[in-house]
C-alpha cells in the first residue's frame, strides 16, 4: 500500500519519493515511511537522513518541518543552518 525510493551516500540516507494508496491517508503512511526510513538509516550507522526537498508552501510537504531538530540548507550562502520551527505547524 506504500512504497519509497532512497539513495544511500557513505554518511547519509535521501528520502527521494513516497507514495502510498489514497485509501490509507488516515494510517499516516508518510510519517510510518519517515520514521522507518531514520531507523533503517541508524541500523546501518549513517550519520544523517534527508526527508529530500521541501517547499514550505506546498500543503503536503508541511509534515516535514514537523521532525526536529532539524536543517535547512540555505541556498544563498551555500551553507546548511539550524531551523527555527517556533512558528512552522
Amino acid at each position: 500500500i506504500a512504497f519509497g525510493i532512497l539513495e544511500q551516500s557513505e554518511s547519509a540516507l535521501s528520502s527521494v519519493y513516497f507514495s502510498y494508496d489514497p485509501d490509507y491517508e488516515k494510517m499516516s503512511l508518510g510519517h510510518l515511511g519517515a520514521l522507518s526510513e531514520i531507523l533503517y538509516a541508524k541500523s546501518i550507522g549513517l550519520e544523517y537522513y534527508y526527508l529530500g526537498y521541501w517547499v514550505e508552501e506546498n500543503k503536503y510537504m508541511r509534515y516535514k518541518s514537523r521532525y526536529t531538530p532539524h536543517q535547512l540548507y540555505d541556498w544563498k550562502e551555500q551553507t546548511w543552518k539550524l531551523a527555527d520551527n517556533s512558528s512552522k505547524g
